[in-house]
């Protein structure tokens, strides 16, 4: 799911000649009711003509018990305020205008992200009932390709 929502975003930039960017959200898990974990994914293109980020398609949870791991996520631990940060304009499980901590990619129309050259991106979901059961993506930050391992 995440996998193809990063494509997806990168598939779209180009077809739309827009920035679209890919958020994995913090939230608490109402299914469950697991504490806050980074599992909300969702796609948002920017609208030049409304000057603002415009949802595209719907925002999608993980599985239950699946989460991004940050202990394992360079896109989740790291300081650039371009990726990891604040986001206020939430709306899920009934709740609107919630804020919640996100990591974001942006990607452009020419393939690249907005991420760091400079630094290899990962982000690691595991299922928290099974502890070898994980998979790890990667993202070029120069061509937006994904790369994934598990093991």
């Amino acid at each position: 799911m995440a996998i193809s929502q990063i494509a997806l975003a990168k598939q779209v930039s180009a077809a739309k000649n827009a920035r679209v960017r890919w958020q994995i959200v913090e939230i608490p898990d109402s299914r469950s009711g697991d504490a806050p974990a980074f599992r909300l994914i969702r796609l948002q293109f920017f609208d030049p003509s409304q000057r603002s980020w415009r949802t595209l398609g719907r925002q999608q949870i993980l599985p239950v018990a699946v989460v991004a791991d940050p202990a394992q996520s360079t896109l989740l631990t790291t300081l650039d305020t371009n990726v990891v940060g604040t986001v206020s304009d939430l709306n899920y499980g009934g709740q609107s205008n919630a804020v919640a901590e996100a990591a974001t990619v942006v990607f452009f129309s020419d393939g690249r992200t907005g991420l760091s050259p400079n630094s290899i991106w990962s982000l690691t979901f595991h299922d928290k009932k099974r502890t070898n059961d994980f998979l790890t993506v990667q993202v070029d930050p120069v061509s937006g390709s994904t790369r994934v391992f598990r093991p």
